[in-house]
């Protein structure tokens, strides 16, 4: 393991470049022995070329021949930076490695000045830390091999430096490709990842979009069930619709008959009126021969001129309230059609929605298989706004078929209260038309009791003739017991109190 010497700087800076990167010609080392003497200290010399700039924080390293990187030095020193370098750097400059720092061991070793950045700038040659014996090998060679030593080092040097440059070319390369390569080892790293969960999402997924299909099957099948009770309620509408129709068109012809026989009482108004005329002529005129009888009749008469009237104006208001139910019918029947609408509108809307939501969630399978091809989590985040979103639909859905179902059971039972009221109102008018009846009847007693007060007046003429005869029938004024009269009051009387429903009253005569 390497030492290195106690210093206030701490660690040198290294670098992992290659030793190839590096370049050993700026700094020069010179007197370097071959051996140097383990157990004393070691003075090191250098020499700096003019275009080298020193650094305070450059150093001096032992290295052992056959290092690779600057990492791998034994101990170091820190160089001195001279006060100009550009003038003293032609100088030999030197520093000393202490004993206790050195190797213990025979292995060659060598000088290397480091820069800050942990770049080589220069080596020496090999040298030992043991005696020199008698055995080394001194070699000695001629000048003109030295020449030709150093146009082969030079042509060698040349040859390394375009090694050098096509070293540090691919050396860039391949530290662009391993930072590539480690992007992309972290990339599937992430995605291994990523495709796991997406797979433990995906089942997730696919067992939410089975209870979804689940929810779906269950939402159709009460979707037929509220369309089958549309359907029938749609029927219900239409029969009630027959039923209204037939109805109204009983109304019209009871309002024709009312009309009728509104018609036909004033009608019969004009007779009485015309009666209560000839009445009062015949009152005139019988006043001396019957005036109790003919009081009588009078109040009788009165009394049915009286219940007439009433029935007349109980008619009158039946008959406006029958025109005002008429409208309601008709204004409840125009909302019940534009409420059937609404309905078959909205059924219609909601069919549209369930095919929706069904060709969306047949296509979600399609989509979880391009997961993998997508962006990951806005895909994920899309898929569970989707179910929500279908959730929420699905849940609007049945809520609204709930309140279309109660708002129908509501209008059912507002047409069968409906119905009732018509019905009350069919009997309404069915009492009407029998008043109606009565009435006719009534006018044909009236017309009855006319001819026998003309035939009254027919009979009070004669009369009249026969109190006009002379006095000399004294044979008749001397019988006292021969009464004279109309010989027909007594049927008249009764058949007036028969008909006006009175008590009989005694026979009125005149003694004469």
């Amino acid at each position: 393991m390497a030492c290195t010497m106690e210093n206030t700087m701490g660690d040198p800076p290294i670098s992992a470049a290659l030793v190839d990167h590096c370049a050993f010609s700026q700094v020069q080392f010179n007197s370097v022995e071959k051996f140097y003497v383990p157990g004393g200290d070691v003075m090191c010399y250098y020499v700096f070329t003019p275009q080298f700039i020193p650094h305070r924080k450059d150093w001096i390293g032992i290295f052992k021949v056959g290092w690779k990187t600057t990492r791998e030095y034994y101990t170091f020193m820190w160089v001195v930076v001279p006060d100009d370098p550009s003038k003293e750097s032609s100088k030999q400059q030197e520093v000393k490695f202490k004993a206790y720092y050195l190797p213990k061991d025979d292995e060659h070793y060598q000088f290397c000045y480091v820069d800050l950045n942990g770049v080589v700038r220069g080596a020496s040659i090999p040298f030992q830390f043991r005696a020199e014996t008698e055995n080394d090998i001194v070699v000695v060679t001629t000048k003109e091999r030295v020449e030709e030593i150093e146009q082969l080092n030079e042509e060698l040097y040349q040859e390394n430096q375009t090694l050098k440059n096509t070293c540090a070319n691919l050396q860039e390369m391949l530290s662009e490709a391993q930072a590539e390569l480690q992007k992309k080892q972290e990339r599937v790293e992430e995605t291994e990842q990523l495709n796991e969960e997406l797979h433990q999402e995906n089942q997730t997924l696919k067992d939410t979009c089975a209870s979804l299909q689940d929810m779906l099957s269950e939402a159709q099948a009460e979707l037929q069930k509220k369309q089958e009770r549309v359907e029938e309620t749609e029927q219900l509408n239409e029969e009630l619709y027959q039923e209204n129709q037939t109805l109204k068109g009983t109304c019209t012809s009871l309002q024709e008959m009312l009309s009728e026989a509104q018609a036909e009482l004033q009608k019969k108004q004009e007779r009485v009126e015309e009666m209560e005329q000839l009445n009062e002529e015949l009152y005139q005129e019988n006043q001396t021969l019957k005036p109790d009888t003919c009081a009588n009749l009078q109040e009788m008469l009165s009394e049915a001129q009286a219940e007439l009237q009433k029935k007349q104006e109980a008619l009158q208001a039946l008959e406006q309230d029958v025109e005002k139910q008429k409208v309601c019918w008709e204004n409840e029947v125009l909302q019940l059609k534009e409420y059937n609408q609404e309905i078959v509108s909205e059924m219609e809307t909601i069919k549209l929605q369930v095919e929706k939501l069904q060709t969306q969630l047949s296509s979600k399978d399609s989509e979880l298989e391009k997961l993998a091809q997508h962006d990951k989590e806005r895909t994920h985040l899309w898929l569970k706004q989707i179910n929500w979103e279908h959730r929420v639909k699905i849940t609007e859905q049945g809520k609204k078929l709930e309140w279309t179902e109660e708002i129908r059971r509501e209008k059912e039972t507002a047409l069968r209260k409906k119905e009732e009221r018509m019905q009350d109102e069919v009997s309404d008018l069915t009492r009407l038309h029998r008043c109606n009846m009565d009435n006719q009847v009534l006018q044909t007693e009236k017309d009855e009791l006319q001819d026998k007060i003309s035939n009254l007046q027919k009979e009070n003429s004669k009369l009249s003739l026969l109190t006009q005869q002379p006095s000399d029938q004294g044979d008749a004024r001397n019988n006292s017991g021969l009464c004279y009269g109309n010989p027909y009051l007594d049927r008249l009387k009764e058949s007036l109190c028969s008909t006006l429903g009175l008590e009989r009253s005694n026979p009125v005569v005149t003694r004469l």
